[in-house]
């Protein structure tokens, strides 16, 4: 009774949700069906421009700064006050100017002392030159005298082994005798003694020299005067200051040595090498620009720095600037056009043509489809601020879409714009 019961509870539930189910299912096959709306797909209005690949120039745009290797600062090479200062920051001056004026009294007193030594050693030398001349002279005079000295005693010797001379004569003629030869030997003593004599007056004179042009060094010393063509950037002292020696005066830079400094991205170098192996003297001038108040300034590549420097996207490049450019100021910062060489299958779009860095879409049978391509550089056509792209997929008539679409992907939907 138990079991039947037990079956009983389990089989009359199943049914129930069995029966249930099937309800369910009938009423929805049975409810009616609702037909899909049609997608209205939306087109967008899109400009295009032909593809014409041709050899043309890129350039690229580089920020350099301006300077110099010829940058001097002017100090001071003696103590003194300073009677002037002529000129003031952002002078011009040409080379031999005078700038700053020093107080030389001080040297001049003892330039007058240094030619006073030397006079005085000049005439030293001037009296051992004619004493020699005199020792020369009196030394022949010595050797006679010393043989008529001779003679005498040997006449003297002669008389007293006649018995007519007396020892006290003969005593007195040796004695002339010995006072003749030291006084041949002293003078010759001194005629020897003339060129050591002469070579110390001279080595003094020489000191004495020195030491006046050191003297008249100083003087000039006192002129600050200007190295070279330039333009003056700091002065630094005034009428009155006291100047001490290696303190800075004045600071100024050479015109005429200009050059702007800049960076080029390593994907151009080899272009940049080769450029420079290439070019000469009639063409560098017009390998690069720049506008400085509103008028170009032709810039020419120099040279490139001779290192990278560690984490550089770079390598540091010169360039030369016009003669006519002398008024750039120092430390400007330049936005400088740099002409590459030419290459061949090269397009020029508007810049809203480009997406990201390397890509564009072509116009085909009403949809936009993407290119991959390169970027070399910028192009300028006019007034017109152009990229240069190359494309190898891109054949020469095909539409290049040009205007600049927030959600453009491949297969959009796009219309051309009609010419109004």
């Amino acid at each position: 009774m138990n079991r039947a019961q037990s079956i009983k509870n389990i089989v009359i539930p199943a049914l129930i949700l069995l029966i249930a189910s099937g309800i369910f299912v009938g009423f929805v096959k049975s409810k009616p069906e609702i037909g899909s709306l049609p997608i209205d797909e939306k087109v967008w209005v899109v400009e295009v421009m032909t593809a014409n690949p041709q050899r043309l120039a890129p350039q690229i745009t580089l920020y350099g700064k301006v300077e110099t290797p010829r940058y001097s600062q002017l100090t001071g090479a003696i103590t003194a006050d300073v009677v002037n200062a002529l000129v003031k920051n952002g002078d011009i001056v040409t080379r031999g100017q005078l700038l700053v004026e020093l107080d030389n009294s001080d040297n001049r007193l003892l330039l007058q002392q240094r030619e006073a030594e030397l006079a005085e050693i000049n005439a030293l030398i001037k009296s051992e030159k004619a004493r020699f001349e005199n020792d020369k002279n009196a030394l022949q005079h010595d050797k006679k005298l010393l043989e008529l000295a001779q003679q005498e005693y040997q006449r003297a010797l002669s008389l007293e082994r006649n018995k007519l001379s007396t020892q006290a004569s003969i005593d007195t003629a040796n004695q002339a005798v010995l006072k003749q030869r030291l006084a041949l030997e002293a003078r010759e003593l001194a005629v020897a003694d003339h060129t050591p004599r002469l070579a110390q007056l001279q080595a003094r004179r020489a000191k004495a020299q020195a030491l006046r042009d050191l003297v008249k060094l100083d003087i000039e010393r006192s002129k600050i005067t200007a190295p070279y063509d330039g333009k003056i950037t700091a002065v630094k002292v005034a009428q009155g200051d006291r100047a001490r020696a290696g303190n800075t005066l004045i600071e100024l830079y050479d015109y005429n040595a200009l050059e702007v400094k800049a960076q080029i991205p390593l994907q151009y170098l080899n272009d940049i090498q080769q450029m420079i192996a290439q070019s000469s003297a009639e063409t560098s001038n017009s390998t690069a620009y720049a506008v400085f108040n509103d008028r170009e300034v032709n810039l020419s590549l120099d040279r490139l720095a001779g290192e990278i420097s560690q984490g550089s996207g770079g390598q540091d490049c010169f360039f030369t600037i016009a003669a006519e450019a002398k008024n750039l100021p120092l430390g400007k910062t330049l936005e400088i056009k740099l002409s590459l060489p030419a290459v061949e299958d090269a397009i020029a779009l508007p810049r809203s043509a480009v997406y990201g860095s390397n890509r564009i879409y072509r116009y085909e049978d009403g949809r936009m489809v993407s290119h991959t391509i390169e970027r070399l550089g910028e192009y300028h056509d006019g007034d017109q601020n152009l990229l240069l792209i190359r494309a190898p997929r891109l054949q020469q008539g095909q539409r290049i879409i040009t205007t600049q679409l927030p959600n453009a992907i491949d297969g959009l939907k796009v219309k051309i714009q009609q010419a109004s």
